[in-house]
């Protein structure tokens, strides 16, 4: 599903008449936020849906394909996803 199509369902939804404009500033808005959370290594929880976390992975050595050559690769934050029981029992 595209950003577009997100707001498109999210419109459609609604039981009052929205402009489509202003549901996506606010998909945008809420993007946002979420995304300055995760930023700043914070958790977003959102109940029956799931929690966004980052997690740091660790120093790790790989050797380049074609060579006996080592590099070490730096640490990085990752962005995960944990989905609710809600959103489990909703797949299966």
């Amino acid at each position: 599903m595209t950003k577009t199509e997100l707001i498109n369902a999210v419109w459609q939804k609604l039981p009052y008449s929205e402009n489509q404009k202003r549901i996506g500033i606010l998909v945008d808005t809420l993007f946002d936020v979420i995304a300055s959370e995760l930023t700043s290594r914070n958790q977003v929880k959102i109940r029956n849906f799931g929690t966004f976390f980052t997690r740091k992975s660790n120093i790790s050595r790989k050797k380049l394909p074609g060579s006996s050559k080592f590099i070490t690769t730096k640490p990085l934050h990752k962005i995960k996803f944990k989905p609710g029981l809600d959103l489990k029992n909703k797949l299966n």
